[in-house]
């Protein structure tokens, strides 16, 4: 038989045994090191070359040759201008009439406008206006009230969730373009959301969305051009 105290030192032993299967003893650190990371950072004044204005998160592959990027410098920069408002060679007539926009060729199924957003993080809101350098002309006559109509932009954003999806924190507006800036594309306040028109932001319209008017007794026989100044600023939403 067993003596008692044989007993209680086997049963330390199988407790001992035990617990050392449950919990296994703990490495303790001999010595440290560190090893410290580092970047700087510093403004992004690359310029950015055109996306896909239906997924703006998507580089525009192959090149749009009739919404080429401008090469403008960031990090809050004009991206992508239409290369012209083209409306043909149409008839003239004594009373006042509107004209479509053209197609520059077959392929030519859209306009659009593009924003790169790239400065620091919290600061964000921006205004994009566009003006005539004054109406169509030739070196001996003025179309005097001549009014090209910009129509409203569908807008999107590469930084949303789903980039096709409109995003109705920007705003775009149709203007009739005159000798001062209309506002066209510009960010709204959104205090749940500091991020909005940063990234890349489009507006999109087709050609023939674009109108001339021509007003009464103006029209001349000839060839008229004139120039389109769009002006991008930063805008402090209080």
């Amino acid at each position: 038989m067993m003596k008692k105290s044989n007993l209680i030192l086997f049963a330390s032993i199988i407790g001992c045994m035990t617990l050392g299967v449950m919990s296994p003893l703990t490495a303790a650190a001999i010595d440290t090191a560190t090893t410290p990371g580092h970047i700087e950072l510093e403004e992004n004044d690359d310029p950015t070359g055109p996306v896909d204005p239906e997924d703006p998160s998507k580089e525009m592959t192959p090149p749009d040759p009739y919404n080429p990027g401008t090469g403008n410098a960031g990090p809050l920069s004009i991206d992508v201008v239409p290369t012209s408002l083209e409306f043909g060679t149409q008839k003239m007539y004594s009373t006042a009439h509107t004209y479509d926009g053209q197609k520059q060729a077959v392929d030519h199924v859209r306009q659009y406008i593009q924003i790169s957003d790239n400065r620091d993080s919290g600061t964000y809101g921006w205004s994009l206006t566009v003006k005539q350098d004054d109406y169509l002309k030739n070196l001996s006559h003025t179309l005097t009230g001549a009014t090209i109509s910009l129509p409203v932009g569908t807008a999107r954003n590469s930084l949303n969730a789903t980039p096709t999806d409109v995003d109705t924190r920007l705003t775009t507006t149709a203007v009739d373009i005159t000798n001062t800036d209309k506002t066209v594309f510009a960010t709204t306040k959104d205090d749940a959301s500091p991020t909005v028109g940063k990234g890349q932001s489009t507006s999109v319209w087709t050609p023939e969305q674009v109108k001339l008017m021509i007003p009464a007794d103006t029209a001349k026989a000839g060839d008229y051009t004139n120039t389109l100044t769009w002006t991008l600023t930063a805008v402090v939403h209080s």
